[in-house]
C-alpha cells in the first residue's frame, strides 16, 4: 500500500487508477514534532546539539530503537536529528488538492505510529475519495492494521474493485 513519500508523489501523477493511502498521513514532519516538547522542537528545528541527548535517549528503548533504527536505514539517514529534519519533505500541505485518482484514506484509532492524521489528508483531498476507520472490535488495533490483516485486505480490494470497476476505462499510454 502507500506510504507517505508515495502519497506525495501521487500529487504529481495524474494516470494513477487508484491510490490508497494506509495510514493516511498529511505531514511527517509536524506529526514527529508534535509528540516533543517544545524546547526539543526548536533545538531540532535550529539543529541545535542540545536535542542530540534527547533523541539520544529515545533510541535507549528497545521498541523505540527497532523502529527509529529501521526508518533511520530506510531513508538513508545517519542520524534520528537528521530523519526528523527529512521528514519536511513528506508533506501534502498545498499538495493532496492535486491528487486525481480516487482514493482510501485508512485510519486506525489505536495507531500510535501514524499520528491521527488521516481525517486531515480526507478533508483536504479534492479528488473522489473515501474514508475507513479500522477499530479494535474488530481485531484491527495497532500501526497499519497489523493484527488484522485478513480485514484490511478484504476492505481495500472491495474498495480497489468497486472503484476501478466504475472507473471509465483510460487511454492507453504511448
Amino acid at each position: 500500500m502507500a506510504t507517505s513519500p508515495r502519497v506525495v508523489g501521487a500529487a504529481f501523477e495524474h494516470r494513477l487508477a487508484a491510490l490508497i493511502a494506509d495510514p493516511g498521513q498529511f505531514d511527517m514532519f509536524d506529526m514527529a514534532m508534535a509528540r516533543m516538547p517544545q524546547e526539543i522542537r526548536e533545538a531540532i528545528e535550529q539543529d541545535d546539539p542540545k536535542a542530540d541527548s534527547f533523541l539520544e535517549k529515545m533510541v535507549q528503548d528497545d521498541a523505540w530503537r527497532f523502529f527509529l533504527t529501521a526508518r533511520i536505514r530506510a531513508f538513508g539517514a545517519k542520524t534520528l536529528k537528521e530523519l526528523l529534519l527529512m521528514q519536511r519533505e513528506y508533506s501534502l500541505k498545498g499538495l493532496a488538492e492535486r491528487i486525481q485518482c480516487p482514493t482510501l484514506v485508512c485510519d486506525n484509532v489505536a495507531d500510535t505510529v501514524a499520528g491521527g492524521q488521516a481525517k486531515e489528508l480526507y478533508e483536504a483531498l479534492r479528488c473522489p475519495k473515501d474514508y475507513v476507520l479500522f477499530t479494535a472490535e474488530e481485531g484491527a488495533a495497532g500501526h497499519c492494521e497489523g493484527g488484522a490483516q485478513v480485514l484490511f485486505h478484504s476492505k481495500v480490494f472491495d474498495w480497489l474493485e468497486k472503484t476501478l470497476m466504475e472507473a471509465p476505462p483510460r487511454a492507453a499510454v504511448t
